[in-house]
């Protein structure tokens, strides 16, 4: 019925206790929930039958997610795939992953240098694998 972060609001004069009736008209916010119970932020964590609110507005606002925003510029931000995706999605180690998102940036961010650090993590990738070869034989 209702979803944790729901903003509820206690309706009718339900109950006998004082206690009962002085939260009809509050507005809460639902910290937890079954099909037939909620428990509200106020009075701290107090557990009442769902039945006793009606929902004031939704709590489910959805969290931006992680690629949706970048700190410092939208080099990759504006990407049709972002390197961290394409990297991710193809199971790539540090240095390919280093390599694909500085050729990916190199023209809105830095340039020659992104090239250069594209380079080195290549000229890293030969090495280590050079030194592995050696060692196998």
């Amino acid at each position: 019925m209702f979803k944790v972060g729901d903003v509820i609001e206690r309706v009718g004069k339900v109950g006998k206790t004082y206690s009962d009736r002085m939260w009809v008209g509050r507005r809460c916010t639902v910290t937890s929930c079954t099909d037939y119970s909620v428990v509200v932020d106020q009075p701290a964590n107090t557990a009442w039958n769902s039945g006793m609110f009606t929902l004031v507005s939704s709590g489910a606002i959805e969290q931006p997610k992680a690629l949706d925003k970048q700190e410092g510029g939208g080099h990759y931000k504006d990407m049709a795939i972002q390197p961290i995706e394409y990297t991710l999605a193809n199971k790539l180690g540090f240095c390919e992953g280093n390599v694909v998102k500085y050729i990916s940036r190199y023209k809105n961010k830095n340039g020659i240098e992104d090239l250069k650090k594209a380079k080195h993590y290549i000229d890293l990738l030969i090495e280590n694998l050079e030194c592995q070869n050696s060692e196998q034989s």
